[in-house]
């Protein structure tokens, strides 16, 4: 008796394969090769060649439109318009007139730009695009300048750079106009003897000349901090104050404390001040913090924290600048002034601010 169990899905397909042919079978299951239509546009060739469409077309568009519509890259677009020498159209430039090409050539480019409107590089591109040189050639005009203007002046005049005035000044041999002034004897004896700002006014030059004539002759800077220490601040060091209250008394940063007390071979104080006497706490708060601590012989530290401890205000009686220390705004940084008078940084810095007088880092 027969196997009469069902046949599977494969079973099924097979013996159904079996029996069609090949070309039966890819219409079947779709595999059977059908002609693509013709693609549209440019018909590549082994040698990609161009076409006579394509490269009636550079121009009439901007580069990116063209190789759009060419299916080639914007560089291979640019680089044939170029090697044909047609110029490119843009949709943000306007287009050159007859009277602008023939003004190529005739003057430096940038002379040109300013006479149409037009960027250096754009002039540049377009003279270089009708295979027009550059006007390089000096003119006897243009040689006439030298002997009437500065260099600078030459310069913009021409639409040259200074260094190529020079260069042609020096050529000719045509001394310049209005040459910096010779430097005196007098002159450069007092360089790095005062600074460099006043000199400058004094010589009527700028600090950058000053400055490039003193290291000419190896001058150091002249800096009014860098003064010699006398017997009395040596003396004061040797009271035992602190290296901030020292500075302050002495108007010299706290660096410049802590080094010359490290090469007297002073060890670093550790000073302790007498208790305080009712007469002393019946002066706090009658006068600034600095000006007491000066009176008493305390730091300005040591007065503050007893006035606070005593529950007193500080003294509120408004500085009167005289013109003496106002000469002195600017003429030192704010904070070693504000030691110098008793008064606090923003005090000086206020006032220096409302006559209009530049900081001391500044003018150095």
């Amino acid at each position: 008796m027969g196997d009469s169990s069902p046949k599977t899905l494969a079973e099924r397909a097979a013996e159904y394969a079996a029996a069609k042919s090949r070309r039966e079978l890819k219409r079947a299951t779709g595999t059977r090769r059908i002609l693509a239509k013709p693609p549209k546009g440019r018909l590549l060739s082994a040698h990609n060649r161009w076409q006579e469409w394509e490269i009636a077309l550079l121009g009439t568009a901007p580069d990116k439109e063209i190789a759009r519509q060419t299916g080639r890259t914007r560089k291979s677009v640019r680089h044939m318009r170029q090697l044909l020498k047609i110029p490119n159209i843009s949709d943000c430039s306007r287009p050159w007139t007859p009277e602008e090409d023939r003004l190529l050539g005739t003057d430096p480019d940038p002379v040109i730009a300013r006479k149409t409107g037009r960027t250096v590089p754009g002039i540049r591109s377009r003279r270089r695009l009708l295979g027009i040189p550059a006007a390089n050639v000096w003119t006897k005009q243009d040689e006439s300048s030298l002997e009437r203007f500065p260099d600078k002046e030459v310069a913009q005049r021409l639409g040259r750079t200074i260094r190529a005035v020079q260069f042609r000044r020096g050529k000719l041999g045509v001394e310049a106009i209005n040459p910096a002034p010779v430097w005196t004897k007098e002159e450069v004896a007092l360089l790095g003897r005062i600074p460099d700002e006043e000199l400058a006014r004094r010589f009527n030059r700028t600090a950058v000349a000053v400055k490039r004539k003193r290291g000419q002759v190896h001058r150091p800077i002249a800096n009014p901090k860098l003064v010699g220490w006398t017997a009395e601040e040596e003396a004061l060091l040797r009271r035992g104050f602190s290296d901030q209250e020292a500075a302050r008394r002495l108007g010299r940063t706290l660096n410049a404390v802590r080094i010359r007390r490290i090469r007297l071979g002073l060890l670093r104080p550790r000073f302790t001040y007498p208790p305080w006497t009712p007469q002393e706490d019946a002066l706090l708060g009658t006068m600034t913090d600095a000006a007491l601590g000066e009176k008493l012989n305390r730091s300005t530290l040591n007065v503050t924290r007893r006035r606070h401890s005593k529950g007193i205000a500080p003294h509120t009686t408004p500085y009167v600048w005289t013109p003496a220390n106002e000469a002195l705004l600017g003429q030192f940084p704010d904070a070693e002034l504000g030691r110098r008078l008793g008064l606090s940084q923003a005090s000086v810095l206020n006032q220096r601010m409302k006559l209009g007088i530049p900081a001391w880092k500044t003018r150095q």
